[in-house]
């Protein structure tokens, strides 16, 4: 069985004007979480996927980091979890934030049978992503 290294590669950077680079790592990543997958940004604000991301409870459930760009800097907002959390669930594979608004892809959701997946939307509310609607194949 072949072992795979994840490295933590800067994917976020910023650059002041003093040209110093930022590292954007939110504190509770573990091992394999994938930070950084997918990373997509809108005004002010960035979201960054760990769809490998475990939980205290969970194995590979994922997660997506929200950040806001502020006096010129990036600052760590929010972490979104999916509100049916599972194993394997991946949240976070795929992500597109436009405008106040948010949809993550999980693979891993069982919604429809094993590996069915969904798209969880959401918007921004008073400066809180409020979950709004899980979205699965027919």
């Amino acid at each position: 069985m072949k072992k795979h290294i994840l490295f933590l590669i800067l994917l976020l950077v910023s650059v002041n004007i003093k040209g110093q680079i930022e590292r954007l790592t939110p504190d509770d990543l573990k091992n394999s979480s994938i930070f950084g997958r997918e990373v997509t940004a809108s005004g002010n604000w960035a979201a960054v996927s760990a769809p490998g991301q475990d939980t205290d409870i969970y194995f590979k459930a994922g997660a997506v980091y929200i950040f806001y760009y502020e006096d010129g800097v990036w600052n760590y907002h929010s972490k979104v979890l999916p509100n049916d959390i599972n194993d394997l669930k991946y949240f976070g594979q795929s992500i597109l934030l436009k405008n106040n608004r948010l949809f993550v892809g999980a693979p891993g959701d069982f919604i429809k049978g094993p590996f069915s997946g969904a798209v969880y939307y959401y918007e921004l509310v008073n400066s809180t992503w409020k979950f709004v609607q899980k979205i699965s194949a027919s």
